[in-house]
């Protein structure tokens, strides 16, 4: 395994060229890609993104801007088998990005897409998790502006895991549709959603969460939990938890929450002498420190920390 490569605020060719990546456009991908690749992009409507694809055994952490560094934003990324792969990404720009992540036999990606909204935003993120391979994705939303996120790992490969990990605080009139999806079809997957969102001022927000056990997804174990918070009268969370479940060897459960702040704890602050905004932020952090706790990667944790802490 190679020493790991951090890549930071630096241009989208120099990061190819660092990582000894190759990048192709569709219509010159190799015979032996496209022949798996190009009824996933037809069918997730993602056709005309270049296409990177990363060695084998490579590990490396991309950290990076979408507004300044589009192309891995928006792109095909396959990675090679046994690479170990952080992507970082800052979506702050108005408009869509969607992508596909590949992530063949033994590799190891997590992918952080922290976005602050500006304008309104359209996020859409799908990975394919070929046999052994881990994915997890860590979608983190500052959302002032309407924001939609579409999740979605296609868990094909025998041994693979997934995993969604994210984060959601929904401010002003903000309008809010976040999709989470798993879909199992390799035998002896596993799966594993968590999700936090907090509602504040006016803002409105739906998360809808699935779980998809295929016919032949056999000896699957996979998760989903919805929690969110209410912080005014006017705002409203919707969680929206789905099992959809096609073969009886398997174990899978959902479960979802919606709830204001704990007018016990808000009274024990007070007599603790905190004012009832430092209560309320103090459960807050604890509210969003669930997920922080579940971020395995440490450069991901302090990229989502900055953002919420500041």
């Amino acid at each position: 395994m190679s020493k790991n490569k951090t890549l930071k605020n630096i241009g989208p060719d120099k990061i190819i060229s660092q990582l000894k990546a190759k990048i192709y456009r569709l219509n010159n991908i190799p015979p032996a890609i496209a022949l798996y690749l190009r009824p996933i992009l037809a069918k997730e409507k993602i056709l005309d993104q270049p296409m990177i694809v990363i060695p084998p055994n490579t590990v490396a952490t991309i950290n990076f801007n979408q507004k300044e560094n589009k192309i891995w934003g928006a792109a095909t990324i396959i990675s090679g088998s046994g690479s170990q792969l952080t992507l970082i990404q800052r979506q702050n720009q108005t408009g869509a990005a969607a992508s596909l992540i590949v992530a063949n036999p033994g590799a190891k990606i997590d992918y952080a897409v922290i976005t602050k909204t500006e304008q309104e935003t359209i996020i859409k993120k799908v990975a394919v998790v070929q046999a052994q391979a881990i994915m997890t994705w860590y979608p983190v939303a500052l959302a002032t502006k309407n924001y939609s996120a579409l999740i979605k790992s296609e868990v094909i490969g025998q041994g693979s895991q997934c995993k969604i990990i994210g984060l959601l605080k929904a401010a002003g009139q903000s309008q809010s549709t976040i999709s989470l999806e798993h879909r199992h079809f390799g035998k002896q997957t596993v799966g594993d959603i968590f999700f936090r969102a907090i509602g504040n001022d006016q803002a409105q927000a739906t998360v809808n969460g699935l779980i998809k056990i295929e016919l032949k997804a056999k000896q699957t174990n996979s998760y989903l939990t919805e929690n969110a918070l209410l912080l005014t009268d006017q705002c409203s969370i919707k969680a929206d938890p789905h099992l959809e479940i096609l073969n009886n060897d398997v174990k899978a459960s959902h479960s979802a929450t919606v709830a204001t702040l704990d007018e016990q704890a808000m009274a024990y602050l007070a007599s603790r002498g905190l004012k009832p905004k430092e209560a309320e932020q103090l459960l807050v952090e604890a509210f969003y420190q669930a997920v922080i706790n579940k971020i395995t990667v440490q450069a991901i944790t302090t990229a989502v920390k900055h953002v919420y802490e500041n």
